[in-house]
């Protein structure tokens, strides 16, 4: 099925917000667990560094996508999918590779419309030229 402008530009805006949604949820419990070890252990700092560089990730890839860009729709399906393997293979699972699993199919969504947005405007400037 292929998507004209209009739900092209929806499908992208749902996958932006999406990660918006995932960036802020990742920052809220990086907040939490780290403030949880820094009483219980000195790894606080790390861990902080750590998760505060996979929140920056998701929130950049997330304006790439709000630009309309195929690259970083590719790469934060591939970065979640690859959350959720390793989830798996860690035997950690919860409830949050089920959510990281709705969060995959809205960038999914986000891959097919940047892809016919870019299809679509070059059509139409394609067809500008021509006439």
């Amino acid at each position: 099925m292929t998507l004209d402008l209009e739900k092209a530009e929806k499908s992208i805006k749902n996958a932006w917000k999406t990660g918006i949604f995932s960036g802020t949820i990742n920052l809220v419990l990086s907040l939490i667990q780290a403030g949880i070890k820094f009483f219980t252990d000195n790894s606080a700092i790390e861990f902080l560094l750590s998760s505060l560089t996979d929140v920056a990730l998701i929130y950049g890839l997330t304006f790439g996508i709000y630009k309309n860009s195929r690259t970083c729709a590719v790469l934060i399906f591939v970065y979640t999918f690859a959350k959720i393997v390793l989830s798996f293979n860690a035997e950690r699972i919860t409830g949050l590779p089920i959510i990281s699993l709705v969060f995959l199919y809205f960038y999914f969504q986000g891959i097919r419309g940047t892809f016919a947005y870019h299809k679509l405007k070059l059509q139409k400037i394609k067809g500008a030229v021509s006439q």
